[in-house]
């Protein structure tokens, strides 16, 4: 804004300026107003009274006859002026363009008549590079033989053309870009706006073009294949790709609920070598927001030869569950080490354009089936794979022991389902009730499965503490990944510090724990204008950088007043990578005791999860949704920040392992068996906590060992025989670090007492006979006739409970007695 001066001093509402040291008199109204008042002072009043402040005007390419021009014959790659938009209006724009269903403002124009017939990407993203700073941007093209009065018909999305982009590129995917064919001579405009009809923020408000004549993506066919590695999301796009493979046979899409697909669309390929022997995850992430776009993802142990489209027939495993949905995953595939793989991110159908996507492998961390009890409760692990199937079925995770307070904050992301309805709660078992903590379903934003489930800040008891995910249709669904950290009570949470409104301003603590709020509003507004902003660090360590999971808890008294907020992961440069905005605003404290599947209490939460790019400070931004009502528009929060499952900023926690771990040979009902193992946790000083769920319906035992105890050595009385029990070890460390494995437990029945049969003389020795159990070893004692009794020898009875042993005593004794006895 501007100030421009609008008049003389005087006359003003016949007041006049006298000489040096007097003053005329005033209206009366004035007068009792400025009693005391010196003259210099009245002056200055007046003077401010006599100014009013004036709009700047607006960028020259406001409008269409004022659009910038692309030269013809521009030599590519070519970048246009760097426009500020912060003045920019909506006038004589065209309709609202296809791509997008909310609104958009601040547009300005660009003007390009082609030269030559030819594919061209013109693209607004920041990392093209453009000088670009608005975070979310949205571009359309039109096609026009009359000028800026024909401006207004978008160019159609077919075979060659494209006319519209949001969100498919820049940091966070939520800039711009256009690869299109644009033909000889033909005049176009090209428009692009803000998404939503926020003021451009300071600094966060130019917007520059860069235009090149396009090609084919490298990784077009498998002689660019581009190397992926586990952990490194990598950007891709099919976006001029061609048609070169495709699928032979449907056999390869194994699991739940997949849609077999020859893959007729555009394809490029990845190559993946296994670092390690175990299971894979392979997630492609695409942007766009037509349902057109619909991925598949499939890998091959090889490519197959042959003019293009080639059939690709030694597929391991494919993915394609939902046309809707904004993800395809290839779950847990089995690779050995130094395994060499070639991933497709392919097509259902041939689409005009193509799309763009991340691509990410992980180590895949999955459930153990059978959870479907709390008493054989998985082991939570940050990110772990699950599914639910068969229909009905339902996964018990287990959390550990926690102090009264703790707050849990977990999501489910279901994006890659083929159904995201994923139902959560949070369960407290002790020895006299079962109870539902909290409940929910729907909370999450639909880039994580818009009907799957968040908890942020759900309040734990002593009580062991579990996590319930069902699926609400009663139907099966796969995959979700699963996170979930602990934090200690609130009031070990720092509280902001105003002013953070921007991260220039923003809190910064070690342990990324924050308690805020979000200022009332200024009337006339109903919603706080206030935002807060919070810092934290992310390192890049071999490569791999940290795992962002962020958590919003809008109602953190639990007294029925959450507000409707807004979550955003910020860049080092103040780019927004990531929006969740969920409209949930609701929230209920009844309380629900004896029941592990009761629907409250319940509170809304907003969540995320990101795999940073790169090093630097990153942000987190708290603010209230445009969605909101005056009664969820203002008030106090809970913010969590917390990276590949640890909490705080330090960078000191290293997860910990379980090794040497033992179990009892043989295990018999009604004799004690004993777990044996070692903890391996570099960083020194910390405490554990060991959980063992011994799998029989038992309480699972806990025990907490001091700092500098390394070992444990525990025992459990098995009751009854049984095959295959789940016995599971969760370790915890006192800074949330996790470890978990699983053993399946046999316990055989209780042998029976040996009995002997013969003691006969053979070779001058004693050979004797005895029956017992089947595989039991039993021990063979002697003695001279007292009540003395040594092991002689063990011996293992064979598959008719039979067993001989000859007493080879030199000299043989004058008198010796035998028992065997079991153990």
């Amino acid at each position: 804004m501007r100030f421009e001066h609008l008049g003389v001093l005087k006359p003003f509402l016949g007041l006049s300026v006298a000489s040096r040291g007097s003053c005329a008199e005033p209206p009366g109204w004035l007068r009792r107003s400025i009693q005391g008042v010196s003259c210099f002072f009245l002056a200055l009043l007046i003077l401010a009274a006599n100014v009013r402040p004036v709009q700047a005007a607006p960028p020259p390419n406001d409008t269409c006859n004022g659009a910038e021009i692309i030269p013809s014959n521009a030599s590519f790659p070519y970048l246009t002026a760097i426009t500020d938009i912060s003045e920019a209006t909506s006038y004589q724009d065209p309709p609202t363009p296809s791509c997008v269903f909310g609104d958009v403002s601040h547009s300005i124009w660009y003007k390009f008549i082609p030269r030559d017939t030819a594919f061209y990407t013109i693209s607004s993203c920041t990392d093209a590079p453009t000088g670009t700073s608005v975070p979310d941007t949205v571009m359309a093209i039109y096609n026009s033989t009359v000028g800026c009065a024909g401006a207004t018909n978008e160019l159609p999305s077919n075979g060659t053309s494209l006319g519209c982009d949001d969100d498919s590129c820049g940091p966070g995917f939520t800039q711009a870009s256009i690869t299109t064919q644009l033909l000889l001579g033909n005049t176009y405009f090209i428009v692009v706006w803000q998404s939503g009809t926020q003021p451009a923020l300071p600094g966060h408000s130019a917007v520059q073009l860069r235009i090149w004549k396009a090609l084919p993506p490298r990784n077009d066919t498998a002689l660019g294949a581009e190397e992926l590695f586990v952990n490194r999301p990598v950007l891709g796009t099919t976006i001029l790709a061609k048609d070169d493979y495709e699928l032979a046979s449907p056999d390869c899409f194994s699991g739940v609920k997949q849609r077999p697909s020859t893959a007729i669309g555009r394809d490029v390929v990845y190559t993946f070598t296994a670092p390690a022997a175990g299971d894979y995850s392979i997630k492609a992430d695409h942007y766009n927001n037509s349902s057109v776009y619909d991925l598949v993802l499939y890998a091959a142990a090889s490519i197959p030869a042959g003019p293009p489209p080639v059939a690709v027939t030694d597929c391991l495993a494919a993915a394609n569950r939902n046309p809707a949905s904004s993800a395809e995953e290839i779950l847990c595939l089995p690779l050995a080490v130094d395994q060499k793989i070639y991933i497709f991110v392919d097509e259902d159908q041939f689409t005009p354009q193509g799309s763009t996507f991340s691509i990410e492998v992980r180590q895949c961390v999955r459930e153990s089936e059978s959870n479907g009890t709390w008493i054989a409760a998985t082991p939570l692990s940050f990110g772990m794979e699950g599914s639910i199937a068969p229909a009905n079925d339902i996964d018990f995770y287990s959390l550990g022991l926690f102090s009264a307070g703790s707050r849990l904050f977990a999501m489910v992301d279901g994006s890659a389902a083929n159904i995201t309805d994923f139902q959560m709660r949070a369960i407290s078992i002790s020895a006299d009730s079962t109870n539902t903590l909290e409940y929910d379903y729907g909370n999450n934003d639909d880039l994580f499965g818009g009907l799957s489930s968040n908890l942020a800040g759900t309040r734990l008891t002593e009580a062991p503490a579990f996590l319930r995910i069902n699926h609400l249709p009663y139907t099966t669904a796969e995959p979700y990944r699963l996170y979930a950290v602990v934090q200690p009570p609130m009031s070990a949470a720092t509280v902001e510090t105003e002013p953070n409104d921007t991260p220039q301003q923003a809190n910064l603590a070690g342990n990324n724990y924050f308690y805020g709020s979000l200022a009332p509003p200024v009337p006339p507004r109903i919603l706080s204008s206030d935002a807060d902003v919070y810092g934290f660090s992310v390192d890049t360590l071999n490569g791999v950088s940290d795992l962002i999971f962020l958590s919003l808890d809008c109602d953190p008294l639990r007294d029925n007043t959450p507000i409707n907020g807004k979550l955003e992961l910020l860049d080092q440069a103040g780019n927004v990578l990531v929006v969740v905005d969920d409209e949930n605003s609701s929230s209920s404290t009844t309380a629900t005791t004896g029941s592990l599947i009761a629907t409250s209490p319940f509170s809304p939460g907003e969540a995320l999860v990101y795999r940073a790019l790169s090093n630097g400070t990153y942000y987190a931004r708290v603010s209230i949704s445009p969605n909101a009502n005056a009664a969820s528009g203002s008030g106090d929060y809970l913010l969590s920040i917390s990276k590949n499952g640890f909490l705080g900023d330090c960078g000191c926690n290293t997860p910990p392992s379980l090794a040497n771990l033992t179990l009892t040979p043989s295990i018999y009902q009604q004799w004690p068996a004993t777990l044996t193992g070692n903890i391996l946790d570099y960083d020194i000083g910390q405490t554990h906590q060991v959980i063992i769920n011994w799998g029989d319906g038992s309480s699972a035992t806990t025990t907490n060992l001091p700092a500098g105890v390394t070992s444990f050595s525990l025992s459990h009385t098995y009751i009854k025989s049984s095959s295959n029990l789940p016995l599971t070890v969760l370790l915890w460390d006192d800074q949330a670090g996790i470890a978990s494995t699983n053993l399946a437990v046999t316990v055989q029945p209780e042998p029976v007492s040996p009995r002997l049969i013969s003691i006969t003389p053979t070779n001058g020795y004693m050979l004797l006979q005895l029956s017992g159990s089947p595989g039991v070893t039993y021990r063979v004692q002697t003695s001279p006739g007292s009540d003395l009794w040594s092991d002689y020898a063990s011996v293992v009875a064979d598959q008719d409970g039979l067993l001989q042993i000859e007493d080879t005593t030199s000299p043989v004794p004058s008198q010796r007695f035998y028992r065997g006895i079991w153990p």
